[in-house]
């Protein structure tokens, strides 16, 4: 069995009072490409507008890896728990990461 690849990779961290995504931005991916989320904290958890996978779940808790499977714009918003703490931090008012997914080969 051949191993499975992770195009993209976005860890979740919290700076100061807010969760930062590194990346926020992933423009340029394609359907089939795979995604996976990381965060070294307690807990994290990504919301999605305009779910861009082919997997069911409409929120991200794991580090599961994912796989784009539809196309056009999409947002997303991270949330994480900091070790030792009980208090989930969100991205600052207004901001968000974002991407669009293309057909392959485009």
């Amino acid at each position: 069995m051949l191993p499975t690849i992770v195009k993209y990779q976005v860890a979740i961290k919290p700076v100061g009072e807010y969760a930062v995504a590194v990346p926020k931005a992933l423009p340029d991916v394609a359907i089939g490409d795979t995604l996976q989320f990381s965060s070294s904290e307690e807990a994290f958890r990504v919301v999605f507008e305009n779910w861009p996978f082919k997997e069911s779940e409409t929120e991200v808790t794991t580090g599961d890896l994912l796989t784009f499977g539809r196309e056009g714009p999409f947002k997303f918003f991270c949330y994480v728990t900091p070790k030792g703490e009980s208090k989930e931090l969100a991205y600052a008012a207004g901001s968000g990461g974002n991407g669009n997914v293309k057909p392959p080969g485009k």
